[in-house]
């Protein structure tokens, strides 16, 4: 589920590759930060920006990695946020009534779940977010 949600990230366009992993290009979603009501330029990444990403903000789908698993993509991992969504989306075929978790999760765990969701699933993840 999570190598199928990468691929149809990066089918629609929505994915660049650097030397350490594939990454989600959150210029390419009209809607990111929607849940914070918030723009790009208020935005600050709590994450240093190590790789040369696109954007300060933009977030691993998948991390290269000899001591994880064969992929088409690569031996590596999925990004923390591709797990969530991959297994909701493989549990649940339509969209949330709510999606609870702690305020730490809001940005960006909640936000790059959403992203995820209506860029690769095409519908929204959930109606509330607690």
């Amino acid at each position: 589920a999570m190598l199928d949600l990468i691929k149809k990230l990066a089918k629609d366009g929505f994915v660049y590759t650097l030397e350490d992993g594939i990454y989600f290009d959150i210029s390419k979603d009209e809607k990111y930060l929607s849940l914070l009501n918030r723009n790009l330029e208020e935005n600050i990444s709590r994450l240093s920006n190590e790789v040369q990403k696109r954007n300060e903000s933009d977030f691993a789908l998948w991390k290269f990695d000899e001591n994880f698993y064969e992929s088409e993509f690569g031996k590596g991992r999925p990004g923390w946020h591709t797990e969530c969504v991959a297994m909701i989306d493989s549990i649940f075929e339509n969209t949330l009534d709510i999606h609870a978790g702690g305020i730490d999760l809001l940005f960006p765990h909640h936000e790059n779940e959403a992203a995820q969701c209506r860029c690769g699933c095409k519908r929204k993840l959930a109606n509330i977010w607690l």
